[in-house]
């Protein structure tokens, strides 16, 4: 299953699960922009994961990542007083989404005494 290719249902079920209503990311789209135009943009998506099935790799951007610093009071001008965030991409938050989901097996492929760090 860890080898398999990525499976429409499977990348559709990640997207599902992701919280749709958050703001807007690096890529300027949120889940929900994914889940409403699926039909779409399904093609140029499982193309993404086709790539990256069989290259091994992703494009460096597909991981640009920005901080932002939000203000936690109005007006405020001390650094203490500045929560920060980061913005990823949405495309890569559910590649990471699917690829989590297929590390789950691993207590099932993996005896309990060669494994460390393996939820349960």
């Amino acid at each position: 299953m860890l080898l398999n290719e990525f499976s429409k249902e499977e990348v559709w079920k990640a997207i599902i699960n992701l919280g749709k209503e958050k703001a807007p990311d690096l890529d300027g789209f949120n889940i929900a922009f994914f889940q409403h135009c699926w039909g779409t943009i399904r093609g140029e998506v499982m193309g993404l994961f086709s790539e990256f099935h069989s290259k091994g790799v992703f494009e460096k951007s597909l991981n640009a990542t920005f901080i932002s610093l939000i203000p936690k009071v109005a007006g405020t001008d001390d650094i203490h007083k500045f929560r920060p965030i980061s913005l990823v991409g949405s495309v890569y938050k559910i590649l990471t989404k699917v690829l989590t989901s297929r590390l789950r097996v691993v207590d099932k492929v993996v005896s309990p005494n060669q494994h460390a760090f393996v939820h349960g």
